[in-house]
């Protein structure tokens, strides 16, 4: 059997033209780290900005972090538009190869939904992908295969042209040769120490040093943004590029048995400004929120003392939905869950109230609802 050539750690294509323009010009510029956990870490995010700032002194570099542990691209089409696109990046990376692997969602739908979406509405910010490594990647990558999630990224990445940088491949190989241990790399199965996060950082240094070394691009292409960007046809029957986040506003939603908690948005799991919360099961105490699309999940912050919800849409009966999950016991963290799609597109209302059982060895049955997601 042929021996399959080697992976390439980065693939520039198109490469970072309006960025690097900027960046030459000693403009100002906004870099956002769309993520998971890895990129939520003050790991190779911090690494690779500190890079762009010396790279480029006379540049004023913002750093727009918006990673999330435990969350793949699926969340990620719901939550671009308050997290990333309304602070107008110039460049984003996309890092869901890890989590992608494991969500059970239409990876290439959401991941594309990500790239249409930001290409539409922020027409001037260049896309590059990040692929990082989990212990369970280290056969496919051995065998210069991608692995599943990294597979379902790259044909979106060939068709709108974006680079991808496979950060994953150095440590993978330097593990291979025996010169590094997984212990020294990682702590758990996929998140780095200081000395993977390195890793990573120059392996996107050395990237994006080619990226912006590559020839001058059209002027076209060049720093100053487009009016509009013109839209290659989708690589996707349908691609998730119209996600939702309806935030519960104390102002307008106000209901009997449940409360506004203000909270303070520090980012990552912090990464909520208030919830809508309630243990109480009388079925009177109900949440009614109107949304258009053809689905609806939610956006919760869930925990020890976390329960479950029952829901309904247009009046139809009342449907059991498990927030919580093994996690929910160690940590206090945002979740999310789908609970219906495929609804005709249009107007709609979903009723929510408090399951009344109570999670065998969870401490309550309280629910604390941030936004309802809507696509």
């Amino acid at each position: 059997m042929p021996t399959k050539p080697p992976l390439p750690i980065f693939v520039l294509r198109r490469g970072l033209p309006r960025v690097a323009a900027k960046l030459a010009a000693g403009r100002p510029v906004a870099v956002a780290y769309f993520g998971g956990s890895i990129t939520q870490a003050d790991g190779y995010r911090v690494g690779t900005t500190a890079w762009l700032r010396e790279r480029f002194p006379k540049s004023k570099i913002t750093e727009i972090s918006a990673g999330i542990g435990g969350t793949g691209s699926d969340l990620g089409t719901f939550r671009l538009e308050n997290d990333v696109l309304r602070h107008k990046p110039d460049l984003m990376f996309v890092e869901f190869a890890v989590n992608d692997a494991g969500e059970g969602h239409d990876v290439r739908a959401a991941i594309e939904g990500i790239v249409r979406r930001t290409m539409r509405d922020v027409p001037g910010c260049d896309i590059a992908f990040v692929y990082t490594l989990s212990k369970q990647q280290l056969g496919p990558l051995g065998s210069q295969t991608l692995p599943a999630a990294s597979r379902l990224h790259e044909p979106v990445a060939e068709h709108y042209g974006l680079p991808s940088i496979n950060v994953a491949l150095d440590a993978a190989r330097q593990l291979e040769r025996g010169e590094l241990k997984w212990e020294d790399f990682a702590g758990d199965a996929c998140h780095p120490t200081p000395r993977g996060h390195g890793l990573y950082t120059k392996t996107m240094a050395a990237a994006l040093a080619e990226a912006f070394a590559a020839p001058a691009v059209p002027k076209a292409r060049g720093a100053k943004a487009p009016a509009k960007t013109r839209l290659p046809k989708p690589l996707t029957s349908a691609p998730w590029q119209e996600g939702r986040m309806i935030t519960i506003d104390p102002k307008r939603h106000r209901f009997e048995g449940w409360s506004y908690r203000p909270l303070v948005n520090r980012g990552g799991w912090e990464c909520f400004d208030g919830v809508l919360e309630s243990d109480s099961v009388d079925p009177a105490h109900e949440v009614a929120v109107d949304f258009r699309g053809s689905a609806v999940g939610l956006y919760f912050s869930v925990g020890p003392d976390s329960g479950n919800v029952l829901w309904s849409v247009d009046d139809g009966p009342f449907t059991p939905a498990r927030l919580v999950d093994k996690y929910a016991k160690m940590f206090v963290r945002p979740s999310y869950k789908m609970l219906i799609q495929g609804l005709k597109p249009g107007k709609h209302r979903l009723r929510l109230r408090v399951a009344p059982r109570r999670e065998p060895g969870l401490k309550g049955r309280w629910v604390r609802i941030a936004h309802v997601l809507c696509r």
